[in-house]
């Protein structure tokens, strides 16, 4: 878009190429754009935002920046972006926060994410859910309203990198498949044969889900200290829950699919 003019009480949108387009309204996202003008003059490095390391840490010493102002490292990937989302505004914080406290504490990254919900169906991305120079499945199911697009990476191509979901709410967050897509992307967990299991079975994450020990992945490290968190135990060991273990169990949670 080159510019938009005013003609007879329309807009008139004009194109690269000479293409004009009329409209009554024009709605413009520009995304989020960091207020840096203040720091002119300071030697902070900025590039999108402030630029930071692991810690959160400028470039000035003892100068830490967080949220959406902060350039900070992307989750499974080298880059170094500004994410303005809350999830990450809320990580940058604690570990800017634990490092200014003195406690030395190095975040993984962030993870890109994205979810929308509106009029019964909602939609969600994360990761590389673009899939630009990665193997994909996609998923039309047009009967049901649903699409998935599944975005595959790792030295064996077993790992989903990023994904995407839309449909009817039921069809997404109704059947946890928002997290579990999540978890799968933030953990990294290589799935071998169960990758072929969900290009049969696209709708069947939480099988995926579970046989893949992503859920145990997530439960092992935590965000302040990143080292693996210890079990929790029982209250009364004496009087632990006996555990009954069915037949499909150890094809569900350490087997591979038939």
């Amino acid at each position: 878009m080159e510019r938009i003019e005013q003609a007879d009480g329309r807009r008139r949108i004009h194109i690269a190429g000479g293409t004009t387009l009329d409209a009554d309204a024009v709605v413009m996202a520009t995304g989020i754009l960091p207020n840096l003008e203040f720091l002119e003059g300071s030697g902070i490095a900025i590039d999108h935002g402030i630029v930071v390391d692991e810690m959160l840490r400028s470039s000035a010493p003892d100068v830490y920046a967080a949220g959406d102002v902060a350039q900070g490292l992307e989750l499974g990937t080298a880059a170094s972006r500004v994410h303005a989302i809350q999830p990450t505004a809320t990580d940058h914080g604690r570990i800017a926060a634990a490092n200014m406290a003195g406690e030395e504490v190095r975040y993984s990254g962030s993870l890109t994410m994205n979810i929308l919900a509106a009029l019964g169906h909602e939609a969600c991305s994360f990761g590389l859910w673009d899939g630009t120079g990665h193997d994909c499945t996609l998923v039309a199911n047009r009967a049901g309203g649903i699409q998935r697009k599944y975005v595959w990476g790792g030295p064996d191509g077993d790992v989903l990198v990023g994904g995407a979901l839309v449909g009817p709410t039921l069809a997404v967050s109704g059947t946890n498949d928002v997290g579990m897509l999540k978890g799968l992307v933030q953990t990294g967990v290589a799935l071998g044969p169960w990758r072929e299991y969900l290009e049969e079975n696209p709708l069947d994450l939480r099988r995926v889900f579970v046989a893949s020990g992503a859920a145990q992945e997530l439960l092992k490290s935590t965000l302040l200290t990143g080292r693996v968190s210890t079990g929790g135990g029982f209250r009364f060991p004496k009087l632990a829950p006996v555990r009954t273990r069915k037949v499909h169990h150890a094809e569900l949670v350490t087997g591979a699919p038939r």
